[in-house]
């Protein structure tokens, strides 16, 4: 507890002297570990996607009380192994997030064939439960504080929902409270974090950012994350039911 107060103090005092924060942080995606199981065939495609570590790279763009996430080539590559990579960190689209309001928005992927384009704006709620440990390390000469946050969970494609920890490392000497994909809400930058079968590194911080690359996504219509997923799940149970009657007329 003594070591949280002090870590929020210094990161007040942090953002008092600093007027304006501007921050262009770009995160690689590294593999902690191969998923052996599963058919010759998906242990094909997922050689390919594990030859990715290293080199799938994201940007974390920051304004004063906004940022925007982003996966530095886009999402519409058409190389496979590249698309599956980007998922794994749980990244679908670019995320933007209003620090003053703890929101984090993003657009409905256009991947999920069953929605239309943009027809979902969806909001995340910041990560509340983050336990600061007093284990440190030094990452690229700053000095760093573990965090753990137990029990987030994602819908998996198939709408089974699964629990994970998540193991970050901030920087309190960053004052903001920033990281990649949905997690931060730290008292300092977060330089690593790891979970699932990820790690993503900050392997760059430029103390500047052009403005216009922060952009707020909009949608027809705003919904919680829990929200959405309980909307897919009941399209993809509607879509089976359909297949399965049209199979049975075929019959």
């Amino acid at each position: 507890m003594k070591i949280f107060l002090f870590l929020i103090s210094l990161f007040n005092l942090l953002v008092v002297f600093s007027q304006e924060k501007k921050f262009t942080i770009k995160y690689t995606l590294f593999f902690a570990e191969q998923d052996d199981s599963g058919s010759s065939e998906y242990k094909k495609i997922m050689a390919g996607v594990y030859k990715k570590s290293g080199q799938v790279n994201f940007n974390l763009y920051v304004k004063d009380s906004l940022s925007y996430f982003i996966a530095e080539d886009g999402i519409d590559n058409s190389n496979l192994s590249y698309q599956l990579a980007l998922t794994k960190p749980l990244y679908s689209m670019p995320l933007f997030t209003n620090f003053n309001k703890k929101e984090i928005v993003y657009k409905n992927s256009p991947n999920f064939i069953f929605f239309d384009k943009d027809q979902f704006l969806i909001k995340r709620d910041f990560i509340s439960n983050w336990e600061i440990q007093s284990e440190t390390k030094v990452i690229d000469d700053k000095l760093c504080y573990k965090a753990v946050s137990k029990g987030n969970n994602y819908y998996h494609s198939k709408g089974k929902l699964i629990n994970f920890d998540v193991t970050a490392w901030f920087c309190p000497e960053i004052p903001v409270n920033a990281g990649p994909v949905y997690f931060n809400n730290l008292p300092g930058l977060i330089l690593e974090i790891s979970y699932l079968d990820v790690k993503l590194v900050a392997t760059s911080i430029k103390f500047d950012v052009d403005e216009k690359l922060i952009k707020q996504p909009t949608g027809k219509e705003t919904v919680s994350y829990e929200e959405f997923n309980k909307l897919k799940e009941e399209m993809l149970e509607e879509k089976t039911k359909q297949m399965n009657e049209q199979m049975r007329t075929k019959e």
